[in-house]
């Protein structure tokens, strides 16, 4: 009885851990694209969404995302962010085809308790080092955007 009790402890933690991972990765989206509309607002460009946002502010700080590599992360974090609000969908579907390993998840981890088959939204899991990626993302598009010494170009994470 112990060991299933600690089995079903375990079960709650992992769908915790998972969604508090989900919710993290949303608010990191929600946050940079903020931070971009007040950026680009305060440099003259009246812009909404994150691709155009991240298009105009990249232009002028003159980043290029690619090159720095930080464009697929960014672009994956707000398409994890959409799933994560929007469930099932078009942001799903191009996800599912940009990161596959982000659905690659043991099924022993925990069990999806709701009736009814479980979407491939609910089945997306976000790790530690996803979370990583894109805060680094994050950090290194504004430290090149910096224009002021010492600026963060390689953070420690």
């Amino acid at each position: 009885m112990d060991a299933f009790l600690d089995h079903c402890a375990a079960q709650v933690d992992n769908h915790t851990a998972d969604e508090a991972a989900k919710a993290f990765a949303l608010t990191l989206d929600g946050l940079f694209e903020r931070q971009l509309s007040r950026w680009a607002v305060a440099h003259g460009r009246n812009t909404q969404g994150l691709e155009k946002l991240l298009a105009a502010c990249a232009q002028i700080a003159s980043i290029d995302l690619d090159a720095i590599g930080i464009s697929q992360d960014l672009h994956e974090l707000h398409l994890v962010a959409n799933v994560v609000r929007h469930g099932e969908g078009r942001s799903s579907a191009d996800l599912q085809a940009r990161a596959p390993d982000l659905w690659a998840i043991e099924t022993n981890d925990f069990v999806d308790l709701a009736p009814g088959s479980t979407p491939a939204s609910e089945s997306l899991c976000i790790r530690v080092d996803d979370l990583k990626r894109y805060a680094r993302a994050i950090i290194l598009f504004w430290g090149h955007a910096d224009p002021l010494p010492m600026a963060v170009r390689e953070p420690i994470l």
